[in-house]
């Protein structure tokens, strides 16, 4: 089996020009697998493609937010081509965002999407407060039309009133519709 990671800086030579000082580079990856013949009954004739990305936007700048949106949505289209895609991450990005209505023009929100009630807070930025309720979803999940979501949850568990990271995970079951 031969795995390549690729990393992507998010960024463009005009979205850097157009970009206020404190707006720096973020990165996203992506994981190809290419078929080996000592596969045998995992080869990837057997399988069905997907392709899966997992993101960190930048957490100041508004402007680095929204052209790493757009530059990930073309690279997601470059990349993935009709495959099935999921998009993970921490996008530093309410829903109310302009980079967050972006994603949600190419791929399909988990959450709203899970064919079962979303499970646990639609907050997912906890900041290791545990006295005060989380308020911001900053955490996603992102599909496309190939990818069906049968369940979508947010963990906010904790052990001895102490969290084990200063966002939720966010998890959801998938199955490949073509």
């Amino acid at each position: 089996m031969t795995k390549v990671l690729v990393w992507l800086w998010l960024a463009s030579c005009v979205a850097l020009q157009a970009a206020p000082a404190q707006d720096s580079l973020r990165v996203a990856s992506y994981n190809l697998r290419y078929a080996n013949p000592g596969d045998g009954a995992n080869a990837w004739s057997h399988r069905k493609a997907l392709v899966v990305f997992s993101v960190h936007f930048d957490h100041q700048g508004v402007v680095a937010r929204q052209e790493s949106a757009k530059l990930l949505l073309r690279k997601i289209k470059d990349i993935a081509g009709d495959n099935p895609v999921v998009c993970v991450g921490d996008f530093n990005s309410t829903p109310d965002t302009e980079q967050m209505a972006t994603m949600r023009k190419a791929l399909r929100d988990a959450r709203d999407h899970s064919a079962a009630p979303p499970y646990g807070p639609q907050a997912t930025f906890n900041g290791f407060q545990w006295n005060t309720a989380p308020k911001e979803r900053i955490d996603y999940i992102y599909v496309n039309n190939a990818v069906r979501v049968l369940n979508y949850a947010t963990l906010s568990d904790s052990q001895d009133r102490r969290y084990p990271s200063d966002h939720f995970p966010v998890v959801a079951d998938v199955v490949l519709v073509r």
